[in-house]
Parts: C-alpha cells; structure tokens; sequence
C-alpha cells in the first residue's frame, strides 16, 4: 500500500540528494570564501514577527502553518518560518547589533501552502511548481 506525500512535499532520492548537497556546498563554501558567515534561525517563531513587519498581510495568514504556543492558560501564535529574511534580522538585532557590519547567509527550510502542480519528467522523475 502506498501512502501519499503532503501536498506541496517532495522525497529526494539517493541520487538527488548527493546533487542537492553538492549544490547547497559550492553556495555555502562561495559565502564563506566572500566573507559571509552562517547563522541558522528557529524553524518556529511568533507570528507577530511576521505581521508587525508587513511580511504577512491579512490576505497571505491563512498561507502559513499556524497554531497556539499554550503556556499554562496564556498563549501567543507562532508560525513555522515563512521565509528566512526576517528572522535572521531579528538575530542580528538580539545578538549582532554591536558589529557595524555582518555578512549573513542561511541555508533553511520555510513552510507556506503554495497552490503546487506536479509534472512527471520523461526520465520518471517529479517536478513541483
């Protein structure tokens, strides 16, 4: 019996991972070498980070992964990352704000519903839109 992926999902094969990993390390090793340096953000943070910058307008919330972060009876919403660049300024301002000047890079997952169309490629292989 198989079981389907979550839509909007993808499995990477053995073969596709090695060509993922090759690609993300050239990007990674192409920052390093310009003087860019790595920081990684939580994959959850609260939606009023996203909100209070504009970045998730009424129209684009029910796009991303929400849900109540409960502790005891109060609770704030937070959301899995929607995109990367928010976050890791919110680092900066916590953490780095003492440097005139940080090269950041990252290299992250984000999570938003995107309306996804699967193609099947000639050599058998799965393409999302």
């Amino acid at each position: 019996m198989r079981v389907k992926k979550c839509k909007g999902t993808c499995d990477l094969s053995i073969v596709e991972m090695r060509r993922f990993r090759l690609i993300e390390d050239a990007f990674r090793d192409s920052c390093l070498k310009w003087g860019y340096q790595e920081v990684r953000t939580p994959t959850i943070e609260y939606l009023h980070l996203f909100t209070s910058t504009g970045t998730l307008t009424p129209g684009t919330l029910g796009k991303v992964y929400s849900f109540l972060d409960w502790d005891g009876w109060c609770g704030e919403r937070v959301v899995l990352r929607p995109e990367g660049t928010i976050p890791t300024v919110r680092l900066y301002i916590d953490n780095l704000a003492d440097k005139k000047l940080a090269r950041l890079f990252y290299v992250i997952n984000t999570f938003i519903f995107e309306e996804t169309v699967e193609r099947i490629g000639k050599n058998g292989s799965a393409a999302w839109n």
